[in-house]
């Protein structure tokens, strides 16, 4: 599980640098604002690393809790 989390951190981080270099050529191609890049780099990009961050974390302590410990 943990390794699922980590893969949707790493894909929202690459995501999120993406859609900042997307939206910067399109205004600069276009010039106009275009927003749905820009949202994605703002908003989904970052909550994204961070569910994929913490669901890691949680998810290895957890794992590591159950893991029988010698006496």
């Amino acid at each position: 599980m943990t390794r699922k989390f980590l893969t949707v951190a790493l894909i929202s981080a690459v995501a999120g640098a993406v859609s900042v270099v997307v939206h910067n050529c399109l205004a600069g191609l276009l010039h106009a604002e275009e927003p749905i890049f820009f949202v994605i780099a703002v908003v989904v990009a970052p909550l994204g690393l961070a569910v994929g961050l913490v669901g890691g974390a949680v998810s290895a302590v957890v794992a590591w809790r159950r893991r029988p410990h010698g006496a």
